[in-house]
């Protein structure tokens, strides 16, 4: 199981030969790959999440009334994110 590849980039050129990964190297990569996307967009999304006593939006005060971590689906997978839940003129 060789194979040729042509890579103008500095990689491996036509008639230089490479061995294929086996499946399972693989797949075990790919798993890890998707597990550290999972935790970066989970960290990210995480960032964006405002934590104050209140906000204001369009000229109406939002006052906090839940903090706690829900589950959401993404391109990736399930990811779990800390959130805050804000209402109108509490």
């Amino acid at each position: 199981m060789f194979g040729a590849i042509s890579n103008h980039s500095g990689g491996l050129l036509r008639g230089q030969y490479f061995t294929p990964l086996p499946r399972r190297a693989t797949h075990r990569r790919r798993s890890r790959l998707v597990e550290a996307e999972r935790e970066v967009l989970a960290e990210q999304l995480g960032r964006v999440d405002v934590d104050l006593p209140y906000v204001i939006i369009g000229k109406r005060k939002h006052h906090r009334v839940l903090r706690s971590r829900a589950c959401y689906t993404s391109a990736v997978g399930p990811l779990e994110v800390e959130r805050t839940l804000y209402r109108v003129g509490l």
